[in-house]
């Protein structure tokens, strides 16, 4: 049973955050940026929003200078509890930067794919709902894997 914390996070994520990033989506798609980030990032959104996932942050983690190196979360989902170390990937890692959109997008959700991969349960996460910031779900873990294998075959 969820506490009243984790309800105000799921409630948060499905009124706003899933339609906000769905609706971010949609502009890559309408502006023609169909790379292959921009379908990555349509295809975790859809395989995130079936999934039903919530998340809910457990702490920030700081580095010797004090500053925002990455977060802990809990993934909140029937039959599963555990915490996951996330590194920062906030929304500016979206922008086009001097055309390395790829790079700059597709790198950082690789990291990810290896962090949510290392988990015998192939346990990713979604959003932490305050920032925004995005990692993988679940089940996008063998997506990506299989992406990689294609990759470097």
């Amino acid at each position: 049973m969820m506490n009243d914390n984790e309800q105000e996070i799921r409630a948060h994520i499905e009124k706003i955050a899933y339609p906000t990033f769905e609706q971010r989506v949609r502009e890559w798609i309408a502006a023609g940026k169909l790379g292959a980030p921009y379908t990555v990032l349509e295809q975790i959104f859809l395989m995130a929003k079936a999934g039903g996932e919530g998340v809910v942050p457990v702490r920030n983690n700081f580095d010797q200078n004090g500053e925002l190196s990455g977060f802990t979360i809990k993934t909140v989902r029937a039959g599963h509890d555990g915490a996951h170390y996330v590194p920062v990937f906030t929304r500016s890692v979206y922008a086009e930067k001097a055309g390395s959109r790829t790079n700059v997008i597709a790198y950082p959700l690789q990291k990810l794919m290896q962090i949510a991969g290392s988990d015998p349960q192939c346990a990713g996460l979604v959003f932490d709902p305050w920032t925004y910031d995005f990692v993988v779900p679940a089940d996008a873990c063998r997506f990506f894997l299989e992406e990689a294998q294609k990759q470097q075959a």
